[in-house]
């Protein structure tokens, strides 16, 4: 298994130190939405220009989740 850490990031930086492990990128990217649909819900002042960060040890490739209504996902390699 991989082991993939969630941040958080934009006004505020969050880093995660520990990380979750998670079989598939894909696990690990549904994993990423439910922060960022419920930072969305708790908190709207975040929508729009907060991310949750997704990373992957030993990979350049960050995986980003828009916080809002729906949560929106890119890539940047």
């Amino acid at each position: 298994m991989k082991r993939f850490f969630l941040g958080l990031g934009g006004e505020r930086n969050i880093d995660d130190p520990s990380g979750l492990r998670f079989e598939t990128e894909l696990q690990a990217f549904h994993a990423a939405e439910n922060p960022a649909r419920e930072l969305s819900e708790a908190r709207p002042s975040l929508q729009g220009n907060n991310w949750i960060a997704l990373t992957q040890d030993a990979s350049d490739s960050i995986y980003c989740v828009a916080v809002g209504r729906p949560a929106r996902g890119f890539t940047r390699n």
